[in-house]
């Protein structure tokens, strides 16, 4: 459809603990210029969770044409309890 689509292998190399992440992707157009963001809030954060050596695919897709660069943003949460 011609929108721009990211994928971003994610792995928990840790023997021993699962990870708690937050992950987020912001796309941009042509002027460096953030998509689908008003004033005073951003794109929401997706959770995921890693298993002790386990990789996983973080997918997502530009909801328009207009995207012509992206950032994907992870943070550490907390080990799951």
């Amino acid at each position: 459809a011609g929108r721009l689509s990211v994928q971003v292998a994610l792995r928990n190399r840790t023997d021993n603990q699962k990870l708690e992440l937050q992950v987020q992707t912001l796309y941009f157009d042509a002027t460096g210029k953030v998509l689908y963001s008003q004033i005073g809030s951003e794109a929401a954060w997706q959770i995921a969770v890693l298993s002790r050596n386990q990789t996983i695919y973080y997918t997502s897709t530009a909801l328009t044409t207009e995207a012509v660069k992206f950032t994907v943003r992870v943070r550490y949460v907390r080990p799951p309890r």
